[in-house]
């Protein structure tokens, strides 16, 4: 596979999340300040969920997951190539298989952080973050469950 058709089957890096595009929640004053607590720790628990596992569910080092979600299009899919090769070490035909395998986990990675993503800026009801503080958002993050 060349370069250019990695390229064309990844996906774009993501922007991560800022301060200011986390929306101001609503509700009762306590309501607020229990939410936001609620918040913060989904945050904290499924950012890592989100972007430190493979297509597969294995985990994935840190250094990869930089490299599979930051920077231009060309680092990533250089990134994508080097990682499949290294893979496929001494086993030239195994190499198709790996690169779509690493292409895989990449637009995994990134689709589950577009959905971590979504939640935390499109749920903005204290009541909602409330009422859901003990659901397992990993099978939302992987795209089996709606909220």
């Amino acid at each position: 596979m060349k370069m250019n058709e990695i390229i064309n089957n990844i996906s774009p890096a993501v922007t991560f999340l800022t301060a200011e595009e986390i929306p101001q929640l609503t509700g009762t004053e306590k309501q607020i300040a229990w939410a936001e607590k609620i918040r913060t720790n989904y945050g904290k628990t499924y950012l890592h969920v989100a972007i430190k596992k493979m297509s597969d569910g294995r985990p994935i080092n840190a250094e990869r997951t930089q490299k599979y979600v930051k920077g231009t299009a060309e680092e990533i899919a250089k990134f994508v190539l080097e990682e499949a090769t290294a893979l496929a070490a001494g086993y030239d035909d195994l190499l198709e298989t790996k690169i779509d395998e690493e292409m895989a986990t990449q637009k995994d990675m990134v689709a589950r952080y577009n959905r971590y993503k979504a939640l935390v800026t499109d749920k903005n009801s204290a009541a909602w973050w409330i009422e859901n503080r003990d659901a397992d958002f990993s099978a939302y993050l992987d795209g089996k469950k709606i909220f």
